[in-house]
């Protein structure tokens, strides 16, 4: 077999495996993923479904040509916001489809629906966006200023308000499933997350996740990127959280920023998972807002892969 909101992958949880060792974390792995976005619901209502039909759907590019009477003129006069609002229903119907190329100190993701693509060089300290359809790319420095961005990419380099996140799961496993032909393990956990702020102000969001965990290896970068850092971002306080509960999970021991405590069963550090979901907001996580993250067509991949580099014939913009 041969994926961005990587949505919650746990890499550095307290606890063992129920996984025979993962492979080398050098040889790299490459995914495809759709990421759905839902109004309410309890994590376990959500099940794996056809991942190809699903990457199929969520691939389609948006477009309001054809559009003729109201809706037309709409998107006539309002332009790049019309577009942006088309996309974010879209995302909202049928998710947001994406491939992931993780290997060494490379990552390249691809939004397959927006035909466009970017690439993070750890070590050369570069950001790389490429336009697949116009065939042009920008490259910038990951120590450069944050840059004011349109549509879901994030900037070159993130801000840090300072905050501390503390996550604790109760754990329950639902044993194996078998998802796209390969097996899994699965866990339901509820999780109450408190994010504080240096300055003392604190937030507490309860969330319930379901996840069904592979044998992969989970690749991540050498220097990850992350994307919200505010708990209170303006008009996305639960995509804000969702980010910070990604980044707790993702966290080295090494970071007293971050702490985990679990009970019940051990989660499967480090795994790539095929399926999970993020209920947040609402009683208990049910409610509130849903997020489903599917994954499939896994495959490895090298840091000299070709699809690390700008392929030839595209100009360099200034």
């Amino acid at each position: 077999m041969r994926n961005r909101l990587a949505l919650v992958v746990v890499a550095a949880l307290v606890g063992g495996t129920q996984f025979a060792p993962a492979g080398a974390a050098s040889s790299g792995l490459a995914y495809d993923s759709v990421s759905k976005f839902s109004p309410g619901g309890d994590a376990s209502s959500f099940q794996p479904g056809s991942f190809q039909s699903d990457f199929q759907k969520a691939s389609q590019p948006v477009s309001s040509e054809g559009q003729g009477g109201a809706f037309g003129g709409l998107a006539a006069m309002a332009g790049g916001q019309m577009a942006g609002m088309q996309s974010m229903m879209r995302m909202m119907q049928s998710g947001t489809a994406e491939r992931h190329y993780v290997a060494g100190s490379k990552e390249r993701t691809d939004e397959v629906a927006a035909q466009t693509a970017r690439i993070v060089d750890c070590a050369a300290r570069t950001l790389t966006t490429l336009d697949l359809a116009k065939r042009t790319y920008r490259v910038t420095s990951l120590d450069a200023p944050q840059q004011p961005t349109h549509g879901y990419a994030p900037g070159p380099v993130p801000t840090d308000d300072g905050s501390k996140v503390s996550v604790t799961l109760t754990n329950k496993s639902l044993g194996s499933r078998t998802i796209e032909g390969l097996p899994t393990n699965g866990y339901n956990s509820n999780v109450q997350m408190t994010v504080s702020k240096p300055g003392g102000e604190s937030h507490t969001m309860d969330m319930n996740m379901l996840a069904y965990y592979s044998a992969y290896a989970q690749p991540t970068p050498s220097c990850p990127r992350p994307t919200y850092t505010s708990f209170g971002s303006a008009g996305m306080p639960m995509m804000s959280g969702y980010n910070f509960l990604e980044r707790a999970l993702r966290a080295s021991n090494g970071d007293s920023r971050f702490s985990v405590n679990a009970s019940g069963p051990s989660l499967p550090g480090g795994r790539l998972s095929l399926f999970d979901v993020v209920a947040m907001g609402g009683g208990g996580g049910r409610g509130g807002m849903v997020i489903v993250s599917e994954r499939g067509d896994v495959h490895p991949v090298s840091d000299n892969d070709p699809i690390f580099s700008v392929p030839p014939g595209f100009t360099r913009l200034p």
